[in-house]
């Protein structure tokens, strides 16, 4: 039996296969036909056009995303080129997803949670006031 320290080298390591697929499209997605005559009664275009409209808001939203994400990213970027710490902590907690501060109840003056929010303005004014 050989020493396993010995055998640190490339010989230990599993070799991985990757196994690439390509899904291949066929020509019915690609040319799909529409049934004009179906599209003739008034209340089932206005069906296709609200469907049709959906398919496409999917990949319109991903765009809307991305241009955000980049534009938070380029905020991010200036800030740390300007050493300004509160907005780059800010905009990189934003792109990360986590942001939003927890909502601590409002308490009572016995020191019990108020759960109606009209009672919680009117703690706040008494607190300030």
């Amino acid at each position: 039996m050989e020493d396993v320290r010995t055998r640190r080298g490339v010989e230990v390591v599993v070799t991985i296969k990757l196994k690439l697929k390509k899904n291949w499209t066929t020509g019915q997605t690609a040319l799909q036909r529409f049934n004009t005559a179906f599209l003739r009664d008034t209340d089932r275009l206005i069906e296709f056009k609200i469907a049709l409209n959906n398919r496409f808001q999917a990949s319109q939203d991903l765009v809307k995303e991305e241009k955000y994400v980049e534009e938070l990213a380029t905020m991010a970027e200036k800030a740390a080129r300007e050493g300004d710490m509160k907005r780059l902590y800010d905009t990189t907690k934003k792109l990360k997803g986590k942001y939003g501060k927890p909502e601590r109840p409002v308490k009572a003056k016995e020191c019990k949670p108020i759960t109606e929010i009209q009672q919680q303005r009117n703690r706040w004014v008494e607190y300030f006031l």
